[in-house]
């Protein structure tokens, strides 16, 4: 309990050590999972994710109530930042599945979109970003990206008429480099349909 103390008091380096203490001399104990979760938060904040991930992924193998969806939250965040796309994927489903916040649904969310496209997905990206498009806490901006790859899906259907409708919508409403992919594309479709004024 001392080290829990450490923790609440922000003291993490110590913290730990002392959970780590904890872990090794109770590797079932009764506050094990509350050492393994706070330790991983201690050391991810630290920016420490090689040694925070591990601790995480065991607190999400004991699938324990109040901490399993932070540490969905943060073991998903990791491996999106580390390009390990499958694993990164895996946890985002999972955590839309027990997400209590709307930030998080919405995290999920636009975090399997963007795991499915860069696995090239695309039709399993184009329905993540559907879901994206129906969420009404995604911004203007991630609307955009959903809307792109929601065309980009349809693309890959050569469901020509409509991806070009939704690019177009994405096309009128952006001018980052969505917006610019999303005109790339729109001429690529009228190119494929041999519709070279319009």
């Amino acid at each position: 309990r001392s080290a829990e103390g450490l923790y609440q008091a922000e003291k993490c380096d110590q913290a730990v050590g002392a959970f780590g203490d904890y872990i090794a001399k109770y590797p079932n104990g009764a506050f094990t999972t509350n050492a393994l979760f706070y330790s991983a938060d201690c050391l991810y904040r630290a920016k420490k994710d090689g040694e925070a991930l591990p601790r995480f992924e065991q607190v999400i193998a004991r699938n324990p109530g109040q901490f399993l969806e932070p540490s969905l939250v943060a073991a998903s965040d990791i491996l999106y930042r580390e390009q390990r796309w499958e694993g990164a994927l895996a946890w985002f489903e999972r955590l839309e599945n027990v997400a209590t916040t709307p930030q998080n649904t919405l995290a999920a969310q636009t975090g399997q979109m963007r795991c499915l496209k860069e696995l090239a997905r695309t039709d399993a990206a184009g329905a993540a970003a559907e879901k994206v498009l129906k969420n009404a806490d995604a911004n203007a901006a991630l609307k955009q990206e959903a809307g792109l790859v929601a065309g980009l899906a349809m693309l890959g259907r050569n469901e020509l008429d409509g991806a070009y409708t939704r690019l177009k919508a994405v096309a009128k409403d952006s001018r980052s480099e969505v917006g610019a992919e999303a005109k790339y594309n729109m001429a690529y479709i009228r190119h494929l349909q041999k519709k070279y004024r319009n």
